[in-house]
């Protein structure tokens, strides 16, 4: 039987295979083990919305089994962390109630979209596990420039396709529609516009990126 390569399992084997050499490389170029670049959470995370940004750009989902395994790796991360605090910065663990909050917290962000109507569940998925590697609060900066980066990926995409007054004309007709009865809603082209999902795997990936090279924290805080 041959064996077939899946974009998920750099969720699942990079962290071990790689794991070691990459926070080698950090501790011999770097000489320092804190730079969050060169952390085994950073390699899960990188891992994982890589994986994610693939799936989804080739099949448009994010696989169960690019989430459920990379959280599971940073669960045990910072489980040992917390069960073994000295000398474990390597780690990169952001402390097990801050992974809980920050996992909750993303999730249920990117969940209550899902909820009515618009996005997926891959993405909730990977927003918790964003959330659970970053902590709460650069787990939220990664996820809200995911956001953004997604809609302006949209907007640029429709503006090429459609044109620039198309796009001003349906985003206008459809905040008028909602505040003004003489302003009509978005056609019928406009409204598939609207609804077209948001290309959020590899939004996810650039937003983590963005976030652990401390590039978006160091202009937002």
């Amino acid at each position: 039987m041959q064996w077939k390569w899946n974009p998920w399992f750099a969720a699942s084997v990079v962290p071990v295979v790689i794991g070691p050499i990459w926070v080698v490389f950090g501790v011999v170029f770097i000489n320092d083990i804190s730079v969050p670049c060169f952390t085994l959470t950073t390699l899960i995370l990188v891992s994982a919305t890589f994986a994610a940004a693939v799936d989804d750009t080739f099949r448009k989902r994010i696989a169960n089994w690019i989430t459920y395994p990379a959280f599971l790796w940073l669960f045990l991360v910072s489980l040992a962390s917390s069960l073994f605090p000295g000398n474990t910065a390597w780690l990169g663990s952001v402390g097990f109630g801050d992974m809980l909050l920050g996992f909750l917290c993303c999730f249920t962000i990117v969940l209550l979209p899902y909820i009515f109507g618009v996005g997926g569940g891959g993405d909730a998925k990977i927003a918790a596990v964003i959330g659970a590697g970053l902590g709460l609060q650069y787990g939220l900066i990664a996820i809200g420039f995911a956001f953004v980066l997604a809609a302006i990926f949209a907007i640029g995409r429709e503006t090429i396709q459609k044109g620039p007054f198309f796009v001003v004309r349906t985003f206008y007709r459809r905040l008028g529609s909602w505040f003004s009865i003489w302003v009509l809603p978005p056609s019928e082209e406009g409204q598939k516009i609207l609804n077209h999902p948001l290309p959020m795997g590899v939004s996810f990936f650039c937003g983590v990126v963005l976030t652990i090279t401390d590039i978006i924290p160091s202009i937002i805080l």
